[in-house]
């Protein structure tokens, strides 16, 4: 799966999968570009199995998820994803429909992120 942030909008992205359009992503850090290790594995605090990203500058006691929020108040550190943006005139971002995203990226061959 390949994430490309957004030039005028850095913490908005898109996520690809074999050239095919995924789903918007939402994160409150950007991520230096790069491969990461992505995998699916039992989160405590989300009591439900998600993809967790781990790699050389992010190691998995320290890798971060990718579940489901609309804002970046709802991120708590790791990457939203949904399939539709809404973004007001202060530029404040919102990504929708992001439960139905997930189950849907769930179902995706999840081995690895590159991120650009």
């Amino acid at each position: 799966m390949i994430l490309i942030h957004s030039k005028e909008y850095p913490n908005l992205g898109k996520i690809y999968a074999d050239d095919r359009f995924i789903c918007y992503s939402l994160d409150p850090r950007v991520l230096n570009p790069g491969t990461y290790n992505l995998t699916v594995t039992y989160s405590p605090k989300f009591k439900r199995d998600l993809p967790l990203i781990t790699g050389a500058t992010v190691g998995p006691e320290r890798g971060f998820r990718l579940h489901s929020g609309n804002t970046l108040k709802d991120s708590q550190g790791c990457i939203l994803v949904g399939d539709t943006v809404q973004i007001d005139s202060a530029g404040n971002i919102k990504i929708l429909n992001s439960k139905k995203t997930l189950e849907r990226l769930m179902k995706e061959d999840l081995c690895h992120l590159t991120i650009y």
